[in-house]
């Protein structure tokens, strides 16, 4: 009898999957989706915007990174931002969705200088989200959870 307990338990136990390959679905298509534009006071290192997909009204919030490192390209993705850099070569916005899922850092413009990117970087980020389509398929492309 114990024998046949051990190998039921041996068996449920290969039948129960780790969790690590869990999949959130997000009420965002591309080419279906509508966006509103942001409110935001400059300065701020958040951002959000409201998304609209068959009906169905999406908050997306990110944050922002005024970075020292420049992307190849607009909605060219990284896992981090460096940190130890001085700030006046922080001009080159990077953008990150926080919600309704977790996206990488997504490189979106660079400024003059360090005041104007930490200025013009989160109402940048919500405004590209819904209208510059490298952007937003950057984006999309490292979502995570």
């Amino acid at each position: 009898m114990k024998k046949y307990l051990l190998i039921a338990g041996a068996l449920c136990m290969v039948a129960i999957l780790p969790a690590a390959a869990v999949v959130k679905c997000v009420a965002l298509k591309p080419g279906e989706t509508t966006c509103s534009g942001p409110s935001l006071s400059p300065g701020t290192n958040e951002w959000t915007t409201t998304c609209t997909t068959n009906g169905t009204n999406v908050p997306v919030s990110g944050i922002i990174g005024c970075s020292s490192v420049r992307g190849s390209y607009v909605g060219a993705t990284v896992d981090e931002l460096p940190t130890n850099v001085r700030a006046d070569e922080t001009v080159y916005c990077w953008c990150k969705m926080t919600s309704p899922a977790v996206s990488k850092w997504t490189y979106r413009t660079s400024w003059s200088d360090a005041e104007t990117c930490l200025n013009s970087c989160a109402p940048n980020c919500a405004n590209a989200f819904w209208t510059t389509d490298g952007f937003s398929d950057g984006m999309f492309s490292s979502l995570y959870d």
